[in-house]
């Protein structure tokens, strides 16, 4: 029996001993995968942190510039309708009350029925006439209606070029104009336009210009359409020079 104890404690020092080396053994293999593991996440986590940090810095990179063009964009914008619009406006006004006293049936000329050739040659070459204009006049049975149609050709032939300049200027620049006033502009070059489509087809003998209705509509629409024009112009330009 006592051979039988001294067997059993004899194999459970060694097992014991054993267990306890194994014991050991998996404590510190615990203990080494868990710092071992500890760095490794915080390698990864790092590595991934600053990846992130990178595209979040990529991506504000490019939306700055987004908006950095968009402000460029904006501001060359602004300045290119900040210096049209004063131009366009001279035009404007140039084109306007060429065509409106041009086309208002009011015009006024000298009575040459009383002057002598000598002096009517005189002033119709002080207002520019041609040689075989003046000739025209002085020559005519009826030189009072001669020297009114060639008069006439003159002014329409001015005007007419101050609403071409406008009319250029709106399709070059209108672009940078805002959409509401640019499309006032155009209800304006649009009554002049027919006002002296009009004008030219009386002085044609064409139609009936006589009666003057794109005339009258020019006097009575444009005159209210070129003060919101002025008004819209001069509140606009100033609101851009206090950007």
């Amino acid at each position: 029996m006592d051979y039988a104890f001294d067997f059993a404690g004899a194999v459970f020092k060694v097992f014991g001993v054993i267990g306890i080396l194994v014991l050991l053994t998996a404590g510190c293999s615990f203990l080494l995968f868990r710092f071992l593991g500890s760095r490794w996440l915080e390698s990864k986590f790092s590595e991934r942190l600053e990846a992130y940090k990178h595209a979040q810095n990529k991506e504000l990179e490019r939306v700055k510039y987004e908006m950095n063009s968009l402000f460029d964009r904006s501001s060359k914008i602004r300045q290119y309708e900040y210096e049209t619009l004063p131009e366009t406006w001279r035009q404007l006004v140039e084109a306007f009350y060429h065509a409106r006293d041009l086309t208002s049936g009011l015009r006024q000329y000298v009575d040459i029925s009383r002057i002598s050739d000598d002096r009517l040659k005189s002033l119709l070459e002080r207002q520019n006439f041609q040689p075989h204009e003046v000739e025209d006049v002085i020559s005519s049975h009826n030189k009072l209606d001669v020297y009114r149609r060639i008069t006439d050709a003159k002014h329409f032939g001015i005007a007419n070029d101050k609403v071409y300049e406008f009319r250029i200027r709106l399709k070059k620049y209108g672009i940078f104009i805002n959409k509401p006033l640019e499309q006032k502009l155009e209800a304006l070059d649009d009554l002049i336009n027919t006002a002296m489509i009009e004008m030219e087809m009386g002085l044609q003998g064409i139609g009936s210009g006589s009666k003057h209705e794109k005339a009258l509509e020019l006097r009575q629409k444009g005159g209210a359409l070129m003060t919101e024009v002025k008004e819209e112009i001069h509140k606009h330009l100033w609101s851009v020079e206090m950007r």
